[in-house]
């Protein structure tokens, strides 16, 4: 057991690497899904999801990441939202790989805005960010696998697999994800559905 004043000294780096973990987990895991899904097999099972729980879980896998850049992440859910018929881990991972786009395409201190708001027998979700927004020319090929588009001088990083990810296991739920521009043209929205548990 560590002495309290080693802990108490070493808790932020300690959380960065729990934090690290649970991220190259989630990686793992999502190449997995992108296997199933290529295979043809089903894959994860569904059941319904209270979206705000897994925001909650979001929000601490980047507590560090949002303070570092000095932004704040609002969240704008709709009252008495109705459960997501869904596999919460997969749903988990597309809203990571989203906020963390959000997050690195942003200005230093730049807001984040995620909403839910039923819509008909689905539930829509939005992440909103507030930079330099994706060229329409983009937008068609954002999500294929392997593609990486730099945005306001920012050279992406990774395999180019994060949104190529969301949109497999979006439509995998009978969803459907897109990117457009956000409030009065500044930033970028990406929008995705979801069916409401029955």
């Amino acid at each position: 057991v560590l002495p309290e004043e080693v802990l108490a000294e070493n808790r932020e780096l300690l959380e960065i690497a729990r934090l690290s973990h649970l991220r190259m987990q989630d990686l793992v895991d999502s190449l997995l899904d992108i296997a199933q899904i290529d295979a043809g097999r089903p894959f994860g099972e569904r059941k319904p999801t209270n979206l705000a729980s897994l925001m909650s879980e979001v929000l601490q896998l980047n507590t560090f990441a949002l303070a570092k850049r000095e932004m704040k992440l609002t969240q704008n859910f709709a009252p008495n939202l109705p459960a997501a018929w869904a596999n919460p881990d997969q749903i988990r991972r597309v809203l990571t790989n989203l906020v963390d786009n959000a997050i690195k395409y942003s200005p230093k201190g730049g807001p984040i805005t995620v909403t839910a708001v039923p819509q008909g027998s689905n539930i829509e979700v939005s992440v909103i960010d507030a930079g330099p927004g994706v060229d329409p020319k983009e937008r068609v090929h954002i999500f294929d696998r392997f593609t990486q588009v730099e945005a306001g001088g920012i050279r992406p990083r990774g395999f180019g697999l994060g949104l190529s990810y969301c949109k497999l296991a979006v439509e995998a739920h009978n969803g459907r994800i897109w990117v457009e521009p956000g409030p009065d043209g500044v930033g970028s929205r990406f929008v995705f559905t979801l069916p409401q548990a029955s």
